[in-house]
């Protein structure tokens, strides 16, 4: 009996951490709502990010001193090494990804539907908002800090909630069609909803990131990979925000 529930623990032990990771943020989105009214600072979105993110790495840690096995999924491999094979990968899923996404908005502009429903589909990740617009305001200390909460410091937390504890549990409970990949993707689009256009570039790229994860079984190169195509990301938008400025588009 107690080896059986050994077992079972260990099958899910990866999803009862994503729990608490996720428990965790939505209660401290709570708080700050709550005290936001006598603390100002808080309805900054980079303070509130930024203590989502100390509490992850806080958990990280505590799991870690739990039982390093609890973090199997990152391999010792050189992360130099690790970067020479995301970069193909890395650009691939972006340009799939972002090809499938302006298929789709041309697709939807075309359909009878309510202008603000056609608006809420095109609403771009908020990371990516708050730089730009950051870089709009000349606020140029948090254009570096956003850049590099979404450079290096995101796709570290992501790989290690999703294509960490997640796939992991997925990984040991489906054993067939990829199960553990597509059921992840799908919940890393679903976290990543605030429009439809996003869920589905999420979507897309996260199906790439776990299939990397899974065919190397560590989180190393899909971290790499996260964090190459953000940059892509980010590089293009500031070139596509450059020329239409230049030329009025």
């Amino acid at each position: 009996m107690k080896f059986s529930f050994l077992k079972k623990y260990l099958i899910v032990k990866g999803f009862l951490f994503f729990c608490i990771l996720i428990l965790l943020q939505i209660v401290i989105g709570l708080v700050i709502n709550l005290i936001s009214k006598n603390f100002l600072f808080l309805k900054d979105a980079l303070v509130i990010i930024t203590l989502q993110y100390l509490i992850c790495f806080l958990i990280f840690f505590i799991i870690w001193k739990i039982d390093k096995r609890n973090l199997s999924f990152v391999s010792n491999e050189n992360w130099f090494l690790t970067l020479g094979k995301a970069l193909p990968p890395a650009i691939i899923s972006f340009g799939i990804a972002f090809i499938s996404v302006m298929l789709f908005i041309s697709i939807i502009d075309f359909l009878p539907l309510p202008e603000f429903i056609k608006e809420w589909i095109k609403v771009p990740n908020q990371g990516f908002v708050e730089i730009f617009d950051n870089i709009k305001n000349n606020q140029k200390y948090k254009v570096i800090v956003w850049f590099f909460y979404i450079i290096v410091i995101a796709p570290i937390v992501e790989e290690f909630i999703f294509r960490g504890f997640l796939q992991e549990t997925f990984g040991k409970i489906f054993k067939k069609f990829n199960l553990d990949i597509i059921l992840t993707s799908f919940v890393f689009a679903i976290f990543h909803a605030s429009s439809l256009s996003n869920a589905l570039y999420s979507l897309i790229v996260g199906f790439f990131l776990g299939s990397q994860r899974k065919y190397y079984r560590s989180i190393n190169i899909s971290i790499w990979i996260h964090s190459l195509i953000n940059l892509i990301g980010i590089i293009y938008g500031i070139l596509l925000k450059y020329y239409s400025d230049k030329f009025n588009l």
